[in-house]
C-alpha cells in the first residue's frame, strides 16, 4: 500500500469511527461546509447525519444529505429560501472537497470537515 493509500484508510477509519460513535451515542456530529461559489459569494454552514445548511448572509439553503458507502459518496441535494436548487457532491468521503451546483448554473468548491 502506498503511502497516500495509508493516509486515506487512516482518514476513513477515522471518519468512520466519529459517525459510529454518533450513532450509538443517537446523536449526530456536525461537520462545517465552508466555500467560495462562482460568482464571488461566501458561503458557510453545516452538515449533520440527516441535516445540512448552508448561507451566504442573503441567502439560505438546506437539504438532506444521501450517503452511498458502496462508492464512498456523499451527495447532498438542497433547495434554496431564494427558490434555487442544488447539490453538493463529494465523490470520495474522505477528501473533504465537494463540488456545488445551483439550479441557475452557478457552481463552486467547498471544504468541509473539522480543519477548514
Amino acid at each position: 500500500m502506498t503511502l497516500d493509500g495509508v493516509r486515506v484508510m487512516k482518514k476513513f477509519s477515522k471518519i468512520s469511527l466519529l459517525l459510529c460513535a454518533g450513532l450509538v451515542a443517537g446523536c449526530s456530529v456536525k461537520v462545517p461546509v465552508k466555500g467560495l461559489s462562482s460568482i464571488n459569494e461566501d458561503w458557510v454552514g453545516q452538515f449533520e447525519r440527516k441535516y445540512f445548511e448552508m448561507s451566504n448572509g442573503s441567502t439560505t439553503c438546506t437539504g438532506k444529505p444521501e450517503n452511498s458507502w458502496s462508492d464512498f459518496t456523499i451527495r447532498i441535494p438542497f433547495e434554496c429560501d431564494d427558490g434555487r436548487t442544488g447539490v453538493l457532491k463529494e465523490n470520495k468521503a474522505v477528501s473533504g472537497k465537494v463540488t456545488a451546483t445551483f439550479s441557475d448554473g452557478t457552481s463552486g468548491v467547498f471544504s468541509m470537515g473539522h480543519g477548514i
